[in-house]
């Protein structure tokens, strides 16, 4: 009888453990949708155009501190007697500081909110790019852009975590490929500055007592650092996430940042409208939080109302926050998407940057030999030895760039108008293909013009593949672990961007072959890959 009695209540607690997973899951689909028709009834405004312009500039001032290097290394080779290795530790060490600066400030966005953390990240960024530009020696400049680049590791997965959590979900892939394309105008800017600071008048400045010396390579560094430096000004006119605010115990926040929007949208001409808001955010409110998988906790993973979420909180709470979303980001539930996700991260970086920061140096190895940038007729110098050394880039080079980052615009056009309608797996999948197909012919050119021509495909179709697998990366995970998620994969794409970097570096001058191929076979492999990828057309963001 005491079997029975003990079975019984047994179910019976089992019961009510299934109806109450049940209902948490049916309250957090709740608040999704309600969150979803909230900022649809809101629609798109002003206030998007603004954010997408504040958020564009973000991107676009990280792809100028990113790819800036790739002008220093031609420009300031004789000057800090680089040899060819010294450049791929220079252009892989940005990349070191990004993976660090990614896995830990983009998990604190997840922790104490996306703006000001994506605001100190900036600034970190701008502050050490400043000083890069001030640096007397190699090793100077190595720590600098190492320091550097842990700023801009941390503003890339955080902008795109604040900017995706304000748009409705009918028109965010196109939103977020228009912010994708916003580093197609930073890598304008960034040949731009490259061509009026570096070749067309001589610069040199002496700061206490010929202790600084400023010359063209380093103003051109300083002012690489300028737009971030602006950014971080220009954020502190936005409001945090109202996603964050709602899942992190703040829902009368979240409600009223999501009303100024409407206001500063539609004004107060459309009461109709403003009553169907405010019915909508009445019932947006998180009164119990989802769990992130069956065995978590969500209150080890969110900051309950009590918990301060200042910056004064302590260092410890902070790492044991960042080590439990790391380690849901490996649970049962996302272990699969995770580990495709960095995988395929990976091989796009090793192939994007590999290629990309060293694209003025191959253009100019194409000048000099008239053909392929791995011909035997280029004899390269070792790093100490300055008499053979052609330090100023020829104008071709800048032409040939600005070819190359004009492609990027079809590209982004594309994404923009095509990727809701396609869909984000085949796009990626595709895009991964073709442009490892475009990197195999490089090696094998017999002309300059052919050179150029295949790296601008490349360009071309690269862009579209970070654009469509930047919103798949951004939709799969839900808010709680979605700055984490990204900031976890950038570790992943850095590995790849430091290991492309250095393998260039080490190679170039003696079998270049091998990087361009390397990179080549990665990218399609990818491109197979991402047909395992979860489809997140039309998802209601978690």
């Amino acid at each position: 009888m005491m079997m029975e009695d003990f079975r019984t209540e047994q179910e019976s607690l089992i019961r009510e453990e299934n109806n109450e997973e049940e209902n948490s899951t049916n309250r957090s689909s709740n608040i999704n949708t309600n969150y979803e028709k909230a900022l649809s009834a809101i629609g798109f405004g002003k206030f998007h155009l603004l954010l997408l312009f504040i958020c564009g500039l973000a991107n676009s001032s990280d792809a100028i501190e990113i790819l800036c290097v790739s002008f220093v290394l031609p420009s300031a080779e004789c000057d800090l007697n680089m040899s060819s290795t010294d450049k791929g530790y220079l252009s892989s060490i940005t990349f070191l500081g990004m993976m660090i600066g990614g896995y830990v400030w983009g998990t604190l966005g997840d922790v104490l909110g996306r703006k000001y953390i994506l605001i100190s990240a900036l600034f970190f960024n701008a502050l050490f790019g400043i000083l890069a530009g001030l640096s007397q020696t190699f090793e100077i400049l190595l720590l600098c852009r190492f320091l550097s680049g842990i700023g801009v590791g941390g503003s890339v997965p955080i902008v795109w975590s604040y900017f995706s959590e304000f748009i409705p979900k009918d028109i965010r892939g196109r939103m977020i490929c228009c912010l994708a394309s916003s580093w197609f105008f930073g890598n304008l800017l960034v040949i731009l500055f490259a061509y009026i600071l570096l070749n067309n008048f001589q610069i040199n400045i002496s700061l206490f007592s010929g202790y600084i010396i400023i010359n063209n390579w380093k103003m051109f560094m300083i002012a690489s650092a300028l737009p971030s430096a602006i950014t971080c000004v220009l954020l502190l006119m936005l409001p945090e996430s109202p996603k964050f605010c709602l899942y992190n115990g703040k829902s009368s926040e979240a409600r009223k940042i999501l009303k100024n929007i409407f206001i500063y949208n539609n004004g107060n001409s459309n009461p109709e409208k403003k009553r169907i808001l405010n019915e909508i955010l009445d019932d947006l409110k998180l009164s119990e939080r989802p769990s992130l998988s069956d065995n978590d906790d969500d209150r080890e993973l969110l900051f309950l109302p009590n918990r301060t979420t200042r910056f004064t909180k302590s260092i410890i709470q902070n790492s044991k926050d960042i080590i439990k979303k790391t380690k849901c980001l490996f649970s049962k539930a996302y272990i699969f998407k995770t580990s495709l996700i960095l995988c395929i991260m990976f091989a796009i970086c090793f192939g994007y940057y590999g290629l990309w920061i060293w694209l003025p140096e191959l253009y100019k190895r194409m000048a000099l030999t008239g053909g392929s940038p791995c011909s035997k007729n280029f004899i390269p110098t070792n790093g100490t030895d300055n008499t053979n050394k052609s330090c100023r880039i020829d104008n071709s080079v800048f032409e040939s760039s600005f070819i190359s980052a004009l492609s990027n615009l079809p590209g982004n056009l594309f994404t923009i108008f095509f990727i809701d309608k396609m869909g984000r797996n085949i796009v990626t999948s595709m895009s991964l293909i073709l442009s490892g197909l475009s990197v195999f012919g490089i090696p094998f050119i017999t002309k300059e013009s052919q050179g150029v021509l295949l790296a601008t495909i490349f360009g071309g179709i690269n862009v579209v593949t970070f654009n469509s697998f930047g919103c798949t990366a951004t939709e799969l995970y839900p808010t709680k672990l979605r700055s984490s998620a990204l900031g976890v994969q950038y570790v992943a794409g850095r590995l790849g961007a430091i290991l492309g970097n250095i393998l260039f570096g080490v190679l170039v001058d003696t079998s270049c072959y091998v990087p361009l191929l390397t990179i080549s076979g990665l990218l399609i492999m990818s491109g197979i890959l991402s047909f395992k990828l979860p489809e997140s057309s039309n998802l209601d963001m978690d």
